[in-house]
């Protein structure tokens, strides 16, 4: 049986969640300067930011 590295891949996943939160906020910041004339687009955009940002 293999042996498996846990500290090696909790730091993998940690390195991972870090990542993810950059590009998020990277995300959030391009949906942030979306415009649209449309009032029920931009309702549904801010609703998303918002689900986004917790």
């Amino acid at each position: 049986m293999e042996e498996i590295d846990i500290n090696g891949l909790l730091a993998d996943m940690t390195k991972t969640d870090e990542e993810l939160e950059q590009v998020q906020g990277e995300f959030l910041g391009l949906l942030k300067e979306l415009t649209s004339s449309d009032a029920s687009i931009m309702a549904s955009l801010k609703d998303l930011i918002g689900k986004m940002e917790g």
